[in-house]
């Protein structure tokens, strides 16, 4: 089991800590030990409760302090980090790619860790890439979902959680974003969902989604 949590995870333990879900049932969810949950709570909480950007922020710091970090020796290397920092990509995304991108060649592998602090020790400017920091506009590409309703033209009842059967929806992405979670809250009750979609095209994420909530009765999930 590891021993640090990835930000996917902390992003699940702040969802089902705001659906007031206990400790125990995180733990669970996300196959660890409760103090691990418990430590997680104590140590990284902040002046608006816990949340997952700040969480992995607090936890990266404490560890640049504890250990040295293996360093970005090639240039090649540099260049291949710096490429997906600058497309938004995360640590942990970019680590999960050159796994994925150079099996053979382990000098064109490094942790999420390494490269989180390269980013504090040695090209602090590129920081402002990362998403918890500004983010330049850019062109949707994304396809999108025929005969959406956007938010805004989403009933008023529904914002107001009087009616049980209202659920929302999202995804966690993993490193490399070779898979995601697809996770469901009852906006009234903060009963919680989640199931594992084997990519992140939208097919994929609705089955998910889907058998998520196929044993439900229909009340509960209103149209």
């Amino acid at each position: 089991m590891a021993g640090h949590l990835i930000l996917q995870a902390r992003e699940v333990l702040y969802r089902m800590n705001k659906a007031g879900k206990s400790q125990a049932e995180i733990a669970a969810a996300l196959g660890r030990d409760r103090s691990t949950i418990h430590r997680e709570l104590k140590r990284n909480v902040g002046g608006c409760g816990y949340r997952p950007q700040q969480a992995q922020r607090k936890a990266q710091e404490r560890r640049l302090v504890c250990r040295p970090g293996r360093k970005l020796a090639s240039a090649p290397l540099k260049k291949h980090v710096t490429r997906k920092l600058q497309m938004k990509w995360s640590p942990d995304e970019i680590a999960g790619w050159l796994k994925q991108t150079f099996p053979r060649q382990p000098a064109h592998q490094v942790s999420h860790q390494t490269i989180y602090n390269w980013l504090v020790r040695e090209v602090p400017e590129l920081w402002v890439h990362l998403r918890r920091g500004y983010r330049r506009s850019q062109p949707e590409t994304r396809r999108k979902i025929p005969n959406a309703v956007s938010i805004e033209g989403r009933p008023k009842s529904v914002d107001a959680t009087r009616r049980y059967g209202h659920w929302e929806g999202d995804t966690v992405v993993s490193p490399g974003r070779r898979s995601a979670l697809v996770t469901m809250v009852e906006r009234k009750s903060k009963f919680v969902r989640i199931r594992k979609s084997a990519s992140l095209i939208s097919p994929a994420t609705m089955r998910a989604a889907k058998c998520g909530l196929r044993d439900l009765q229909p009340s509960c999930c209103k149209r």
